[in-house]
């Protein structure tokens, strides 16, 4: 049986979806004024670094330098391409399907996704097991994603 998680971490993650369709409108916004999505998903992650290079001074005394990055497997590196990934699909997407749309097909997708690291100990992660409540969960998640996505009409 899994453990519940802390509500310490439970909070800061809601938090962090409460940003996501803000982000992709915002960067959708930028893009348009740029001339294009990708301007937008650039100026996303420029922003980015630089708000973290000054969150990270307080820390640098913690780095390990390039010898500790370069111990890191091939694959850690694929974070950043993958959040890229998301930024620009995401800017791309929200003007056409809207924030509520977006954010329910993102969502469907990552617990498809976070269902399978979690199952098979991806990318590091302990393995946990698939059981009836979370199969309820996606399979709510995606009944959500049908009833939000698609308009009902009476015949």
């Amino acid at each position: 049986m899994n453990t519940p998680p802390n509500l310490w971490y439970v909070f800061p993650a809601v938090l962090a979806g409460l940003v996501i369709p803000f982000q992709a409108a915002i960067n959708a916004r930028l893009g348009r004024h740029a001339g294009h999505p990708i301007f937008g998903a650039m100026t996303n992650f420029v922003v980015g670094a630089l708000v973290l290079s000054v969150l990270m001074l307080p820390f640098l005394r913690r780095f390990n330098g390039t010898a500790g990055l370069a111990q890191a497997p091939v694959w850690a590196y694929a974070g950043g391409l993958l959040g890229a990934t998301f930024v620009f699909m995401s800017l791309v997407s929200v003007t056409k399907l809207g924030a509520a749309n977006l954010l329910v097909a993102s969502v469907a997708g990552q617990m498809v996704a976070a269902t399978l690291i979690d199952r098979y100990g991806l990318v590091g992660l302990p393995e946990r097991e698939i059981t009836p409540q979370r199969l309820a969960g996606i399979g709510l998640v995606v009944l959500g994603l049908v009833l939000v996505t698609f308009e009902w009409r009476r015949a």
